[in-house]
């Protein structure tokens, strides 16, 4: 359809992007470019609805939401919560490696792919880790499975969290203050009514060249 603030999009089809799903580097891409349709639903009518309630208490609740719409299984409570401290720690260890090495993109070459190639390799480690409760659904597979792996992933990113809070976000630079929950959801209306209008003159605008055409 017609977006006011996008143009034209066609994804009500759209079920995944190949290309970004496997060539892009961080963990949030394979969440982003997978069931697309379903994602930019959650988003549009359940996360954007509850961003008042605050950051973590709309993450969870979204989160909580898409579990139980999937199922019960034990398998999806542990797939997708693990989702919340991958993408956390991946925004986190950015946010160091450009206060303390610059922005990736102004990197040389060499160590540009050497880079592109460990965030890769790190990239399907963590997907392919995170997903096995999502195949085997119950807690005692998924949790023979982690067994034999010793948790490791699980405990490396709480070792990061408390690193990165006690060691690292001392010395970095503030993150840019967040809209305040009341701003937010005036801006969100203020862009429903805008877009509602912007859609309805480019309707109308096109019906108005019809009859002149025809006239």
């Amino acid at each position: 359809g017609i977006n006011a603030e996008y143009g034209k999009q066609w994804y009500q089809r759209r079920v995944r992007d190949i290309r970004k799903l496997f060539l892009e580097l961080n963990i949030k891409s394979v969440i982003d470019n997978f069931n697309i349709t379903t994602k930019f639903w959650f988003i549009r009518y359940l996360s954007k609805r509850t961003r008042d309630w605050g950051k973590w208490r709309s993450m969870l609740y979204t989160y909580l939401f898409i579990i139980l719409w999937h199922g019960v299984h034990a398998g999806y409570f542990l797939a997708f919560l693990f989702e919340i401290p991958c993408i956390t720690a991946e925004k986190q260890i950015m946010r160091v490696v450009r206060h303390y090495c610059g922005d990736p993109i102004k990197w040389s070459w060499p160590a540009l792919s050497l880079g592109v190639w460990v965030a890769r390799v790190l990239r399907f480690i963590t997907v392919g880790y995170g997903i096995q409760p999502f195949i085997l659904l119950t807690w005692s597979d998924s949790a023979q499975v982690y067994n034999g792996l010793y948790w490791g992933l699980h405990i490396i990113l709480a070792v990061w969290s408390l690193t990165f809070h006690f060691l690292f976000k001392p010395l970095l630079p503030p993150l840019p203050p967040r809209k305040k929950p009341g701003e937010t959801a005036i801006s969100m209306t203020t862009t429903v009514a805008e877009e509602t209008e912007k859609t309805e003159s480019l309707t109308s605008g096109h019906g108005a060249d019809e009859k002149a055409k025809m006239s």
